[in-house]
């Protein structure tokens, strides 16, 4: 046997399997569909499909939701069972329990049939809040729905029931009192609203039926939107005029009235609490301040919907005459002059704060706000053109003077800074004014101000914003730049003042007492001798020293401070060194001499030449540079020499014992004199061939 569960009788739901049947027991040659009818919130109909055979039947019993707590009977079940007492809006599962007689099995029939409870629908509704574009609606729940399974869905009408829209959000039970707010709705419209509660089976053809909520609810109007009020003054009136907008959903109306006035005025309005209200005209008297003020209503009767407007004039005073001030500008182009402006009535009183329409000529612009009581003005093209303001018919002018602008400079460097070459880079940063066409391009010219000796710039009155100056001396220098813009010729000078600082690039080592400075120099032996350090800067100009440090190298010794050299008996080539704390050092060189003969000699005296190894008489003590000259007793000079011996002490010139032909002397005595330029010395010798 095959049961099928149904919904109220209606498509199938679930297939059941075929019931078990334990050893023994005898079944019935049963068929059918078992049906569940009559639904409503608490009650159903259980049926027998009618091939069903319950002859063998001895008890029964219907299991609801798998418990024993439907109808059960003994003997034959009937084909229909009522189910009472149920709760609504809740899916129940109905099987029936039979014990055959022939059996002492009871067989379920499984799994039984399922099917929903109606939903209870709602009851007892209300309107709430209601704002411009909601509002609140209140109901009642079906006492029987539980809460976990039971939704709401809402419909809104804005045509008294004619066409339903859909609420999108269906809320969900919290209770028995319920409610929620609709949105998204038109201002000052009427609105019916109706409920149901939505099946838990999630088949809407079984949601509860609607619910209307009694009466209807009305959204709110919206404030109507004003324009400012506009005033249009006369000797004794003004017009005044201002426009309002509430959608077009209701009719509005103007009503004006006056909030500050002079002491003792009286005013009227020739239209007033009405549709047309918009453009009235008030009559006052006398002149003075007066404020307004507009109240625009919503005629509906339903939330706020009013809005209002205030304007404060001065009436009986009519734009005249405008002055501007200053009358007359002389500007560049680019500069920048701000302009107020007087208004003053038919009798020549100041309406104060009455602002102004600005114009102006081809030389300048405007900026800022327009109208206002002041503008700015900025001189554009060179020319002469005029500022205008007005109000109403009156109007006023100033001239504007735009003149050519002359460049700006607006920085000058050298680099580096200061200076401790022969060179240094100066660049100037410099701009020009032209409102077509950008910036024009400007000439530079580089000029001697003040300083040691005038520099070179290179290059010069170009287009070149850095040149290189080449300085020929140390000290404080002050130059200029002359920017010329090459379309209007205006030019702009700029002075610049640095430093050039004198770097050591040498040292000359300078004997004192000599002409000039000699690098290379002769003393006498056992002499001291005074040298000093002479610095040369970049230009090769003097430079005063300190902290150098003297050495000598090659004999002799010298003062590390104070550069005294003290010779030595003789020598040549020595090296005397002066050194910078920087490490830059100079040098000189010192040769030693000596011109003192008074102790020169000869030997061997007598000289036999069978006897003597050297080759002939050694004459000694000569000194640096000595004559020799060797005469016969009568006079006759046989030997004249000029010597410079090329080593000192020991046999510092050798005489060959010949005359200065290079022939040999006869034997005899000969008396020989050596002399200096510091003095001579005489001797004699014996030659003994």
């Amino acid at each position: 046997m095959n049961v099928v569960a149904n919904n109220r009788g209606g498509g199938s739901w679930l297939d059941s399997n075929a019931v078990n049947v334990p050893p023994g027991f005898t079944t019935k040659g049963n068929s059918g569909t078992f049906t569940v009818t009559n639904i409503t919130v608490n009650s159903a109909d259980f049926n027998f499909p009618a091939g069903f055979d319950t002859s063998g039947a001895q008890t029964w019993q219907v299991l609801i939701n798998g418990n024993p707590t439907g109808p059960s009977g003994s003997g034959l079940p009937p084909s229909t069972i009522h189910l009472s007492g149920l709760i609504s809006n809740t899916q129940y599962s109905i099987r029936i329990q039979i014990n055959e007689a022939s059996c002492p099995y009871t067989v379920p029939v499984a799994p039984g049939v399922q099917f929903y409870t109606l939903p209870a629908a709602p009851t007892a509704g209300s309107f709430g809040t209601a704002t411009a574009s909601s509002l609140v609606v209140n109901w009642t729940d079906g006492s029987t729905n539980p809460d976990a399974s039971t939704n709401y869905h809402l419909q809104y009408s804005a045509n008294g029931g004619s066409t339903w829209t859909d609420f999108a959000t269906n809320p969900a039970k919290s209770g028995s009192a319920e409610s929620t707010t609709i949105t998204g709705l038109t201002p000052e419209t009427t609105y019916n609203v109706r409920v149901k509660t939505i099946s838990a089976s999630g088949n809407s053809a079984n949601d509860s039926i609607y619910f209307q909520i009694p009466g209807t609810g009305t959204t709110l109007d919206t404030n109507p939107t004003l324009t400012p009020i506009q005033v249009t003054l006369f000797t004794s009136s003004a017009a005044l005029s201002m426009t309002a907008d509430n959608g077009g959903r209701s009719p509005l109306s103007y009503h004006w009235d006056v909030t500050a006035n002079p002491a003792g005025a009286t005013f009227s309005f020739t239209a007033n609490d009405s549709g047309s209200a918009n453009n009235t005209v008030i009559v006052f008297n006398p002149t003075g301040s007066y404020t307004v003020k507009v109240t625009v209503n919503d005629h509906n009767g339903v939330g706020p919907g009013t809005n209002n407007e205030s304007k404060t004039f001065s009436p009986g005073q009519t734009p005249t005459t405008i002055t501007i001030n200053p009358p007359s500008v002389l500007l560049g182009q680019g500069g920048t002059r701000v302009f107020t402006s007087s208004v003053a009535d038919q009798f020549g009183n100041v309406i104060s704060g009455e602002p102004v329409t600005w114009s102006i000529g081809s030389c300048a612009t405007l900026s800022g706000a327009n109208p206002d009581t002041q503008i700015t003005v900025t001189g554009l093209n060179v020319g002469v053109c005029q500022l205008t303001a007005t109000d109403g018919s009156a109007s006023g002018q100033a001239t504007i003077n735009v003149s050519a602008t002359a460049p700006a400079i607006q920085n000058i460097t050298i680099n580096p800074n200061p200076v401790t070459g022969t060179t240094g880079v100066v660049t100037v940063t410099a701009t020009s004014f032209n409102p077509g066409t950008g910036p024009d391009p400007l000439t530079f010219h580089w000029a001697f101000v003040s300083g040691p000796v005038e520099p070179d710039f290179a290059p010069n009155d170009s287009n070149a914003t850095s040149s290189t100056a080449t300085f020929h001396a140390a000290g404080t220098y002050t130059i200029s730049c002359t920017a010329t813009d090459q379309k209007n010729g205006q030019s702009t000078p700029a002075n610049f003042s640095f430093q050039v600082t004198p770097k050591l690039q040498s040292i000359n080592v300078c004997p004192v007492g000599f002409m000039g400075c000699p690098n290379d120099i002769t003393i006498q032996t056992f002499a001291n001798q005074q040298f000093v350090a002479n610095g040369i800067d970049q230009f090769q100009s003097p430079l005063t020293l300190s902290g150098v440090q003297w050495t000598v190298n090659g004999g002799g010794s010298i003062g590390s401070q104070s550069g005294i050299f003290s010779s030595p008996t003789l020598g040549q080539r020595i090296s005397v060194k002066a050194t910078d704390p920087s490490g830059l050092f100079g040098t000189a060189t010192v040769n030693l001499v000596s011109y003192d003969v008074s102790g020169a000699f000869a030997y061997p005296v007598p000289f036999k030449a069978t006897q003597n190894t050297t080759g002939g008489v050694c004459f000694s003590g000569l000194g640096t540079d000595a004559t020799i000259r060797i005469y016969t007793p009568s006079g006759r000079r046989v030997f004249d020499k000029e010597v410079r011996p090329a080593i000192i002490g020991g046999c510092e010139y050798l005489w060959p014992v010949q005359n200065s032909s290079g022939e040999n002397v006869a034997s005899g005595v000969y008396f020989y004199v050596i002399e200096s330029t510091q003095g001579k010395k005489d001797g004699k010798l014996i030659i003994i061939q």
